[in-house]
């Protein structure tokens, strides 16, 4: 009766490694599948958290535009605690008098062009918007009280920002221009400061 000889040593190895490259393998197509699944659903899902944001800041921003001076106080103020990177520019807008709105209602937009040939966008995005009537636009008007909100929001945006030059220009704006209304936002922004020269210069202010 003639036996079948087992397999020698290296051939097992051969094949116990041959099985495990396999399994290796499929363990990396599965990894890779199930990225190819999970990544879409994030980024759409980072997508529309953003959208939302973006959403959330265009309510505020519209809320300008609707009652009289103390309901556009408490929407500036909201405004900047949204904390937007777009908040500065709106302000900004706000203060130099290119924000507009229907007069029956609708979104708040930015007025470019010229007098006779007015063009409107979205103060976020920048787009163009589609049949605006320039007749019906009406300018979001400030009053004295929400120049000084407006001031005081802004330089408080600046006194907390992350860029240090801003920062003390803004401290070092105020030590020129000394206001007792500044005290609340300069003590706290002091206690948030780590930089010594803005920390000395806002003591100063």
């Amino acid at each position: 009766m003639i036996r079948a000889e087992a397999p020698s040593l290296p051939l097992r190895r051969k094949a116990d490694d041959n099985r495990g490259e396999r399994a290796m393998f499929r363990a990396i197509k599965i990894f890779l599948l199930t990225l190819c699944l999970v990544l879409p659903g994030l980024t759409l899902s980072g997508l529309a958290t953003g959208l939302r944001a973006q959403d959330d800041v265009h309510a505020l921003i519209d809320a300008l535009g609707t009652g009289g001076f103390p309901e556009r106080d408490a929407a500036i103020r909201a405004l900047v605690a949204s904390g937007d990177s777009h908040v500065s520019q709106i302000l900004q807008q706000l203060s130099d008098g290119q924000l507009y709105v229907n007069s029956e209602g609708g979104p708040v937009l930015v007025q470019g062009g010229t007098e006779d040939e007015p063009t409107y966008s979205d103060p976020i995005t920048g787009e163009a918007a589609a049949d605006v009537d320039p007749d019906m636009m009406s300018k979001v008007k400030i009053n004295n009280a929400l120049r000084i909100t407006i001031t005081t929001m802004m330089s408080q945006l600046t006194l907390l920002s992350p860029d240090r030059s801003a920062r003390l220009a803004a401290a070092e704006g105020m030590l020129k221009d000394a206001d007792p209304a500044n005290l609340e936002l300069l003590n706290s922004a002091l206690s948030a400061e780590k930089d010594g020269e803005i920390k000395n210069t806002m003591e100063a202010a």
